[in-house]
């Protein structure tokens, strides 16, 4: 926002729906108008699942095996293995436990790894028959054997995904700071490698790093073009799937360049656009910005 601009003023209203992306609010989020926490748990033993087959089959026996052997004081940080994708769903249900390979969910992975493990440890605990050291063995070369067994289709999509930020994102930085002026104003809803390799002053539009966007998010995209027009970036670089209003708002905004993915498997949308604003100061008859008055 220019210096000495006057600032918005932020209407209040109830924390709705509308602070999620607009494609993925009716859907696949927003609380009890999305996801039911049954559908978490199921996505949290399937991305466990796709880690390693075994992990699912012991955590159970792993939380009993640590609550007969150490009692609350041991199964009850353990039991967030079960509590984790209940809260996601209640606190935070805009995404499931295993968006973007649990980027929200893997801190929890050695812990899953560890009480999977107390369940075959049980099997040599003493008062078992001698000998049966053997089946210990054998759990330990199976959980071994089914992590090994994950490690080439992670590999394969953690390449895809490296692809799609270099692709989009950092395709993008890069053409930003060869084509714009340096002392140009970008709006974004995607400021990770954008700014970064853009170098150039940003407006985050879902206000992770413009707060003082996010009381005028919760009327949606009608909250975030008044802010725009009081902050009048030159440059506006966003998802049209996440923001149909604005996107088709020609007399604002003119893409100018975009990018899109043929496969998609990380990036919020298939396609991202660089759109001129009507305030970009290196436009011919560009319009004044009200926010500077």
């Amino acid at each position: 926002m220019s210096k000495g601009a006057s600032r918005p003023r932020p209407r209040s209203s109830a924390w709705p729906c509308s602070l999620a992306p607009s494609r993925l609010c009716s859907s696949r989020s927003c609380g009890s108008r999305g996801r039911r926490p049954w559908q978490f748990e199921r996505e949290w033993v399937g991305w466990l699942l796709s880690v390693n087959v075994l992990l699912p089959v012991l955590v159970l026996p792993g939380l009993w095996i640590l609550w007969r052997r150490g009692g609350r004081a041991w199964a009850l940080p353990a039991s967030i293995l079960l509590v984790h994708p209940l809260a996601m769903a209640l606190l935070a249900p805009y995404r499931g436990p295993a968006f973007q390979e649990g980027r929200y969910s893997i801190q929890l992975l050695p812990l899953a790894i560890v009480v999977a493990v107390a369940s075959l440890v049980a099997l040599s605990l003493p008062g078992r028959a001698q000998g049966e050291g053997w089946l210990l063995r054998i759990g330990m070369a199976l959980l071994l054997a089914a992590s090994l067994s994950s490690l080439s289709p992670g590999a394969t999509r953690y390449a895809w995904a490296v692809q799609n930020i270099d692709a989009m994102q950092v395709n993008l930085g890069r053409w930003v700071r060869a084509n714009t002026p340096p002392e140009s104003r970008l709006a974004l809803n995607d400021v990770g490698a954008i700014a970064y390799l853009g170098r150039r002053e940003v407006i985050d539009v879902m206000g992770l790093v413009t707060p003082a966007i996010i009381p005028y998010r919760r009327d949606g995209e009608t909250g975030v073009l008044r802010y725009l027009e009081r902050a009048c970036p030159d440059y506006l670089i966003v998802f049209p799937a996440w923001f149909p209003t604005l996107s088709a708002r020609a007399d604002r905004f003119t893409p100018v360049h975009r990018v899109r993915l043929e496969h998609n498997t990380v990036a919020g949308a298939d396609e991202m656009v660089v759109y001129e604003t009507i305030w970009n100061r290196w436009r011919r008859g560009h319009e004044a910005c009200p926010g500077s008055d």
